[in-house]
């Protein structure tokens, strides 16, 4: 990686390919926070496989993927049956949508043919730097051990999404008078798992929201 195009420097090696495939179906805008009994996805896997998981392993992340919705940002989605249709064709159920504040990339869908990739150990982050987050930088992926000129370069700008708060949960309104009161439930990137706290510590310096209420 570089900001130029001299000066790369080694970020990471990866050990073993990513379990790659395509949509070969497309799948529509979803929900959050539930999970989906009525979609599907199909999708060819090339050279993979995936197996079904208990609800538990489900809920504990097991079985996540991503994929490249219509508006170009990637959604995180997790699948708890799965069933092999047709040789590399697999049918995936038991939706978990809009995973770790994808929720915008969800609410796009996506076409067939879109890019799909199993997130497992295979995958291994980035590794950005602190002062690397929001620069455009020069990537260049290849076979370990091999001359620069046989890898590939990509220009891209990273780490921004993991800036943003989740969009607040549970929308409630309630008339009070001759007011209309709205209140929500927060979520946060920063120590939101556990389930003994009344709330979750917040992930921001300051909790600030915008509101934009349009007519009906």
């Amino acid at each position: 990686v570089s900001p130029e195009q001299t000066g790369f420097s080694a970020r990471s090696a990866i050990a073993r390919p990513a379990s790659l495939g395509r949509l070969t179906e497309p799948l529509g805008p979803g929900f959050e926070g539930r999970i989906d009994r009525a979609g599907s996805i199909f999708v060819e896997l090339f050279d993979a496989e995936v197996a079904s998981v208990a609800r538990s392993q489900l809920l504990n992340g097991a079985n996540a993927a991503a994929l490249r919705s219509v508006s170009g940002a990637w959604e995180v989605l997790q699948f708890e049956t799965v069933q092999e249709v047709s040789p590399q064709l697999w049918r995936l159920d038991g939706l978990l949508r809009g995973q770790l504040g994808t929720g915008d990339a969800m609410a796009s869908g996506a076409p067939a043919g879109t890019d799909f990739v199993i997130l497992d150990e295979a995958v291994a982050p980035a590794g950005l730097l602190a002062g690397e987050v929001g620069l455009l930088l020069n990537w260049r992926v290849g076979p370990a051990g091999s001359a620069s000129g046989d890898f590939a370069q990509s220009a891209e700008v990273g780490g921004l999404r993991s800036l943003l708060p989740f969009a607040p949960v549970h929308l409630r309104a309630r008339v009070t008078g001759g007011d209309l009161a709205l209140s929500w439930i927060r979520r946060s990137r920063l120590g939101g798992d556990p389930w003994e706290v009344n709330e979750i510590p917040l992930g921001e310096e300051i909790e600030q929201y915008r509101l934009q209420i349009a007519q009906p």
